[in-house]
């Protein structure tokens, strides 16, 4: 339970943004929902990236492939 405490669940916002758009728009709270969701894309983006650029030219699939022989 720390790590909820700590870092909210993207599906906190993308709800709340959602309950915004069906119940009315109060603009402060839908841009803090926005706001939120848009820095989790980009820390997500970014590790992303960092992960594919350190796997990159590592087949692991393909190198298993070719030593099962089918």
């Amino acid at each position: 339970f720390p790590y909820t405490t700590l870092f909210r669940s993207p599906f906190k916002y993308s709800i709340g943004a959602m309950r915004e758009a069906i119940g009315g728009i109060t603009l402060e709270l839908l841009i803090k929902d926005i706001l939120y969701l848009s820095i989790y894309f980009v820390v997500f983006l970014l590790i992303g990236v960092v992960i594919k650029k350190l796997l990159n030219g590592k087949d692991y699939f393909g190198e298993k492939f070719e030593e099962s022989g089918l």
